[in-house]
């Protein structure tokens, strides 16, 4: 597509750093809000 490797992987990477806890904080929050509940 026109794009060089190397600002391919820099917002290839940035994006894994964006996305891992955006997806992952959905689950987390809510087992520590019901973790909580429970103790």
């Amino acid at each position: 597509m026109g794009m060089r490797q190397r600002s391919f992987q820099i917002a290839n990477i940035v994006s894994a750093v964006i996305w891992v806890p955006a997806l992952f904080a959905p689950g987390y929050r809510g087992t520590v809000a019901w973790w909580g509940e429970r103790h």
